[in-house]
């Protein structure tokens, strides 16, 4: 029996990709839906600022369903390097995050034309480094948002933009445990703005 529910469990986990990305492919089917593609700032209260590249999406009218995904290469290391003498394996190997944020929005213009929006939401924040030896977790949040679409219309492309306030508690540590606080573990506070500039079509 217990053979058998882990060739289910197996299953279902290699089929969960083809099933998310079958939504996606229904939703943007439907007349209401667009894609974003945005250049992203992240401003951070422990690791400074960082620029990345973003993907989104939007399926609904006035009120809608919004998915984001934003990659930032690399955070600050300075704040990281916590060791003498250059010992540390942060140096020079910052922290890698992609936040993926699922949330809702209220948008005046109904997805057409120029307006405001406002909107608000939960992020899964995959964090990840290539320094050797570092241990990270990913961790959860939730954000909330405020922008303009600029210009465009019923059929064409749509300039936005908009500042989210992100908030998230992040932990990093080392295989060895030895950083400042003796518990192996830095706490980090990300929370910051983050502003993206883009093109909705």
């Amino acid at each position: 029996m217990a053979k058998n529910s882990n060739s289910v469990s197996l299953a279902s986990r290699r089929s969960a990709p083809f099933l998310v990305a079958s939504l996606l492919l229904c939703l943007l089917a439907a007349p209401s839906s667009a894609v974003s593609i945005f250049a992203a700032y992240w401003d951070t209260n422990d690791l400074g600022e960082a620029g990345g590249l973003g993907l989104g999406f939007q399926f609904g009218g006035k009120f809608a369903l919004d998915i984001a995904g934003t990659y930032y290469e690399e955070l600050d290391e300075d704040p990281l390097a916590l060791l003498e003498d250059g010992e540390s394996p942060f140096i020079g190997n910052g922290l890698e995050v992609i936040p993926i944020d699922v949330g809702f929005l209220y948008r005046s213009n109904g997805g057409r034309g120029a307006g405001f929006y406002v909107g608000a939401g939960a992020t899964l924040f995959m964090i990840d480094s290539s320094a050797p030896g570092v241990v990270t977790d990913d961790e959860s949040g939730w954000y909330l948002k405020a922008g303009f679409d600029l210009a465009g219309g019923n059929r064409g492309p749509t300039v936005f933009i908009e500042g989210l306030l992100r908030q998230v508690d992040a932990e990093v540590g080392t295989e060895l445990g030895f950083l400042d606080n003796g518990s192996g573990n830095l706490s980090l506070d990300l929370e910051g703005v983050s502003l993206h500039v883009g093109v909705r079509f």
